[in-house]
């Protein structure tokens, strides 16, 4: 043992170092490698360190992560019901307008086509002189195409460039009643009306129509 004063070299079991006197303690001397390293493990238990803030991190990027899945669940059901909604509002329209097709013209159009030769020998005041003429043409008619197609025409007097002008053309119907049938070209202010009952046609001026035996075919580059 030695004297923590002088120095001094003392027996184990002395109680007062035998040169300076001094009381000898039992417990070894600290060094000051042993006090640096009792400091250092009171300040590794007394602090907390760096993992409490990481887990506190990872918390937050979990909440963030949670947070956006359920933003990105949220949109999707949004844009679900709009497209849900959207495609409801169509077909709703759809059923609507196929509700509001007139009853007669819905009728019209399951009927198998036909066509038609027309003709007539007319005298008619026109323009303030008094017009002579004939024509003859054939029209067939697609109730499925809601279309009437004029060909064949041949004729004499002031109809001829009208109905040139008409001829081997599509031309769109506009309107179909029990008894009538009414069609209008593009260009033309005048009315193609065919009387479904009797049989005769008014264009500028009038004649008959009577059934042909076979359908005469619509060109298809002239239907839709």
């Amino acid at each position: 043992m030695f004297c923590t004063q002088c120095g001094a070299k003392n027996v184990a079991d002395a109680h007062f170092c035998h040169k300076c006197g001094s009381a000898l303690s039992s417990s070894p001397p600290q060094t000051k490698a042993s006090v640096n390293t009792s400091q250092s493990t009171e300040s590794a238990i007394g602090s907390p360190g760096p993992t409490s803030h990481v887990m506190a991190e990872e918390h937050k990027k979990k909440i963030f992560r949670w947070i956006r899945l359920g933003t990105t669940v949220v949109v999707c059901v949004i844009i679900y019901l709009f497209i849900d909604n959207s495609i409801s509002n169509s077909r709703n329209s759809q059923k609507q307008v196929k509700e509001t097709i007139d009853p007669e013209e819905a009728s019209f159009r399951l009927t198998a086509p036909f066509t038609l030769n027309c003709g007539a020998h007319f005298e008619i005041l026109y323009a303030g002189a008094l017009e002579h003429g004939t024509e003859k043409f054939s029209i067939s008619v697609s109730p499925k195409d809601f279309t009437i197609y004029i060909f064949d025409f041949e004729g004499t007097g002031f109809v001829v460039p009208n109905r040139e002008e008409i001829s081997n053309k599509r031309i769109k119907i506009s309107e179909v009643s029990s008894d009538r049938i009414r069609a209008k070209y593009e260009t033309r202010l005048t009315y193609i009306k065919l009387n479904r009952k009797t049989g005769e046609y008014d264009i500028d001026t009038r004649g008959k129509c009577y059934k042909a035996n076979e359908f005469r075919e619509i060109p298809p580059e002239l239907l839709f």
